[in-house]
Order: structure tokens, then C-alpha cells, then sequence
């Protein structure tokens, strides 16, 4: 008989952080870094409809993966710059 036991796979967090503010905002969580990243877009558009006309300039930051070991314990961060808004 073989003793198995599932670990829970790596996961992904994406946060937009301000630029000099050091604030952050959680925008998800995902099984892999590409679908992390993919999501940036949606997630700009999504911060930008709650924002008044100044949205633009108040959004100065980037976007940060973070990815985290099944313990929770984080491995590894990887920044993304901040793509055009429209």
C-alpha cells in the first residue's frame, strides 16, 4: 500500500503598489504567474472605475507577483511596470 499525502501547490498573489507610498492593494490570487499577470489589465480597470478624474495620477506604482510555497512562506517577487491606461 502506498502512503500519499497531496501538498498544496505554490501559489501566486498579485498587489498594485504605489510608487513611494508604501501602500499595496491585493488584486488576487492565482495557481500560476502567467495568469497572475494576464489578470493586470482587468484588475487596472477595475481600480480605475473607483477612481475620480484624478485615477491617472494618483495610480503612480507598479504591479509586484508575489509567489508563495505551500507553507506560505514567500519565494520569490517579481515586479511589473505599470501598463498605459486608456
Amino acid at each position: 500500500m502506498t502512503n500519499t499525502t497531496s501538498t498544496p501547490a505554490a501559489t501566486f498573489h498579485l498587489f498594485w503598489e504605489s510608487e513611494g507610498r508604501g501602500s499595496s492593494m491585493p488584486m488576487g490570487e492565482y495557481a500560476t504567474e502567467a495568469e497572475a499577470v494576464a489578470e493586470i489589465p482587468a484588475c487596472l480597470q477595475e481600480i480605475l472605475s473607483q477612481c475620480d478624474d484624478e485615477g491617472a495620477v494618483t495610480l503612480t506604482g507598479y504591479w509586484s507577483v508575489v509567489q508563495l510555497d505551500a507553507g506560505g512562506d514567500r519565494v520569490g517577487i517579481t515586479k511589473y511596470a505599470m501598463p498605459a491606461q486608456t
